[in-house]
C-alpha cells in the first residue's frame, strides 16, 4: 500500500482525532494536520502527479514542472499554492477578511449542493484529477500564463477554498460534535 499521500494520512489522522481518551496534547496536534490536510487534498496538484515522455516517473505534483512568471522561472506546485497570486497577499486580518468574504460571496454553500456533504476522500482525489487534467495541465512547460489561464485559475483556486472549508466543517461536524 502506498503510504505516501494525503489521502492515506487523512484515514491515519482521523482515529486520533476522534480518540476521546487519546492525549488531549497528542489529539490536537493532529487535529492542526488534519485541517491542514483536508486543505492540501482540494489543491488539485497534492492529488496528482504528470506522468509524460518529459516526466516517465511523473512531475511530483508540479514540482519538477516550471512556468514563468514575471520574467523568473517558478515551479507549477508553487504557483497554485499561491492560488496564482490570489494568496500573495500580506497574511493579515484585512487581507484575509477581504479574500474570505469574497470567496464566501461568490461561493456559497448552495453554490456546491451535495458536495460539501461528500466526505470521500477517493471522490476528492477524482476532483483533483480531472482539475488537473482540464485545468491545471493546459499550459506548456516553461511557457507564460496566459490572462485566460490565471483567470480560470484563480476561480478555480477559491472554488477550492470555498468547498475546503465547507467540507472541513462537516468533517470536524462529524468527528468532533455529532457524538
Amino acid at each position: 500500500m502506498d503510504t505516501d499521500n494525503v489521502a492515506w494520512a487523512i484515514e491515519q489522522i482521523i482515529p486520533i482525532v476522534q480518540n476521546e481518551q487519546a492525549n488531549v496534547f497528542e489529539r490536537s496536534r493532529f487535529l492542526a494536520f488534519l485541517i491542514h490536510l483536508i486543505g492540501d487534498i482540494h489543491q488539485p496538484l497534492h492529488t496528482v502527479t504528470y506522468v509524460s515522455e518529459n516526466f516517465p516517473q511523473g512531475d511530483q505534483g508540479g514540482n519538477l514542472f516550471f512556468v514563468r512568471r514575471d520574467h523568473a522561472r517558478i515551479r507549477l506546485h508553487r504557483y497554485w499554492d499561491d492560488g496564482l497570486g490570489l494568496l500573495e497577499n500580506e497574511p493579515n486580518m484585512e487581507n484575509m477578511t477581504l479574500l474570505t468574504n469574497k470567496i464566501m460571496h461568490d461561493y456559497p454553500k448552495t453554490y456546491f449542493g451535495a458536495l460539501t456533504d461528500d466526505l470521500g476522500l477517493d471522490d476528492w482525489l477524482k476532483e483533483g484529477l480531472s482539475h488537473a487534467q482540464n485545468t491545471i495541465y493546459t499550459i506548456e512547460q516553461d511557457q507564460i500564463a496566459s490572462a485566460e489561464y490565471i483567470v480560470a485559475g484563480r476561480k478555480l483556486s477559491e472554488r477550492q477554498l470555498a468547498l475546503a472549508g465547507y467540507r472541513l466543517a462537516a468533517v470536524l461536524n462529524q468527528l468532533l460534535v455529532s457524538r
